[in-house]
């Protein structure tokens, strides 16, 4: 799993909330010119400090845009979606003398002046979308390469509880695992469940942190993350085909583990990466005969109807070709 600084996100959270007795996390705010991937979008049009709200007192992480307006004009100006109106510039309408009344937030139009040195104004038409969100780890965006994968069900049931948390603290999405890096150092999220060979890639940049490698959070009897699928009505139908496939198939995976220099060569040029990025990464296991461990499928089948993902827990021997089940 890998965060783009999210520890001294946490400490200065912290830090800010003993310092200043704030009751809720800070709010972090980002402009930005391309749409923000995986992030949802707010559903209700509202007030400039409304969004900070939504993100403080709810910990949402969301973004707004210029068809999303926000309802009051001055929190439409510093949010950098409308140029600035009449009566701003001079205080009369934050001081509220002016015929709509303004917001009345300042004693006079003068102490508003005092203040305008201090706001920092992007030109107007150069944003086209903000994002909000908790300045601590609840709230973080997380990718997963696909919900119910077995990173999203590794995140759900081993990193997030055994930090207190749980899937409604943090806004999950769905990004490819060779985009990730990018999207992490983009600051489009904030944490992602990497799989070898990328998490060794993406271990070397500096600008990103290991928290942990999967197998720290693996359970002891492991989990079985690629199978070979077949068709059942053709496996039944062809069972001398799917044992001339299944076999060569897994002396394969043994000569992959024998021939390693080879199997990095095809690699590289399948996956599109440095020999010596593979070279150092942690390979998948695969089992010498080929065979199936049911009792490993039927576990994880468990957790994932524990965390909704399935509706019901099946039977997986009923799912395994019976010459590929593995006997001890």
């Amino acid at each position: 799993m890998s965060q783009t600084q999210a520890e001294s996100h946490k400490d200065l959270s912290d830090r800010m909330m003993s310092a200043l007795h704030l009751e809720a996390p800070p709010v972090t705010v980002l402009w930005t010119i391309n749409s923000p991937e995986g992030i949802p979008c707010i559903d209700a049009s509202k007030k400039g400090c409304q969004f900070l709200d939504v993100a403080r007192f709810e910990r949402r992480t969301f973004y707004t845009d210029t068809d999303n307006r926000a309802d009051c004009k001055n929190g439409r100006y510093y949010l950098v979606f409308t140029p600035a109106f009449e009566g701003l510039g001079s205080g009369d309408w934050p001081g509220g003398d002016y015929p709509d009344k303004g917001r009345s937030i300042f004693r006079s139009p003068a102490a508003f002046r005092r203040t305008l040195s201090y706001y920092t104004v992007v030109p107007s038409g150069t944003v086209n979308y903000i994002v909000f969100g908790p300045l601590d780890l609840r709230g973080m965006i997380v990718a997963v390469s696909a919900f119910g994968s077995h990173g999203d069900i590794t995140l759900r049931a081993d990193i997030l509880p055994k930090g207190g948390l749980s899937v409604k603290d943090i806004t999950p999405v769905e990004i490819p695992t060779p985009q990730m890096e990018g999207s992490l150092l983009s600051r489009a999220i904030h944490a992602a469940l990497v799989y070898e060979p990328f998490g060794t890639r993406m271990s070397a940049n500096k600008e990103l942190k290991v928290l942990s490698w999967m197998e720290d959070t693996i359970p002891s009897g492991g989990y079985i993350i690629s199978l070979l699928l077949m068709q059942e009505a053709y496996a039944k139908a062809n069972p001398e085909v799917v044992n001339k496939f299944r076999r060569p198939y897994a002396k394969g995976g043994r000569e992959a583990k024998r021939e390693i220099t080879e199997a990095m060569a095809l690699s590289s040029s399948f996956l599109r990466l440095p020999p010596e990025v593979l070279e150092k990464a942690k390979p998948h296991e695969r089992p010498a005969d080929g065979q199936i461990r049911v009792e490993i499928i039927q576990e994880l089948a468990k957790r994932m109807k524990a965390l909704n993902i399935i509706e019901r827990e099946p039977e997986v021997k009923d799912f395994v070709w019976p010459e590929a089940v593995h006997k001890p």
